[in-house]
């Protein structure tokens, strides 16, 4: 690349059968910081409901040499998912090329789900579901503990209802949130309008968060929706983004966006070109 930086990344893949596979990948980073190999290998088995799905990596490099495994059995029949974890990734398990926001850690991971629907009456379909984490540092000490648990229904209406609530510790600090989820027109992009909300406590300090949001469809081809977030945590903060969108085509389109992030302002126009044949390109201007 420009900056000196080369990556090269391949995978193999071959399916046993129609329910079951296995591959490997290995990605390669070369820059001014030096080089980075990370290799994987991983099998993808399932029988009727039943399935179980592993994963092995290492990275070499400055810094590297750790690894990261993963195994996982689950269970999915029409209403009920049911899944179980381990995983371990060492303190030195190094991949440029990958999110791996949490490493240094072994535990386990269950998540429990059943939903169902409705063909008649006012409710259409619901949700309940939950899980439990329990990981510990390489060493032995405490890393994570939480639950997370969330019930969601949606009426004939298009109205959609959820509750979430979460409580977990990580490396020292408690999070204890209640949330309420409710969304007009749940499954219509061209009119829908929705509220999140969120209450207690995230790394030790109260906090509330609040976020509308909101798209509609003005006339054929031309949409407008809004996103916006207010949090009090220590003081509040707070972003909101508008967005002009019209259609010329199935493949081009031209626009404006406005963000306000705090008290900043950010405004700027774009036309793109993609989705159809030949070369796909995307032109923004403004600050």
């Amino acid at each position: 690349g420009p900056d000196g930086r080369n990556d090269i990344a391949a995978r193999y893949l071959h399916s046993y059968n129609a329910t079951s596979s296995g591959g490997a990948m290995i990605v390669g980073t070369n820059s001014g910081g030096g080089q980075n190999t990370v290799g994987e290998v991983d099998q993808h088995l399932r029988w009727g409901k039943f399935g179980v799905e592993g994963l092995t990596a290492g990275s070499v490099g400055p810094g590297a040499g750790g690894g990261a495994e993963e195994i996982s059995t689950f269970y999915a029949d029409r209403n009920l998912t049911s899944a179980l974890q381990a995983s371990e990734v060492s303190n030195n398990f190094i991949a440029p090329d990958g999110y791996f926001p949490n490493t240094g850690f072994k535990g386990l991971t269950f998540i429990e789900d059943y939903t169902d629907t409705w063909r008649h009456g006012v409710w259409r379909n619901f949700d309940i579901g939950g899980g439990y984490t329990s990981w510990m540092t390489m060493e032995g000490g405490r890393y994570l503990d939480g639950v997370m648990a969330s019930a969601s229904i949606e009426t004939r209406s298009d109205i959609h209802l959820e509750f979430d609530y979460t409580s977990d510790y990580q490396l020292g600090t408690n999070d204890n949130t209640l949330g309420v989820n409710l969304i007009y027109g749940a499954t219509n992009r061209f009119r829908q309008f929705g509220l999140q909300a969120s209450t207690g406590e995230t790394g030790g300090v109260h906090s509330t968060f609040i976020a509308p949001t909101g798209s509609l469809r003005l006339f054929q081809g031309f949409d407008l929706t809004y996103a916006g977030g207010i949090q009090n945590r220590a003081g509040v903060t707070q972003q909101h983004i508008v967005t002009v969108n019209y259609q010329l085509s199935p493949t081009r389109s031209v626009g404006g966006r406005i963000v306000v992030n705090n008290a900043d302002t950010n405004v700027y126009l774009f036309y793109h070109n993609s989705g159809g044949k030949g070369t796909e390109y995307f032109i923004i201007f403004g600050d």
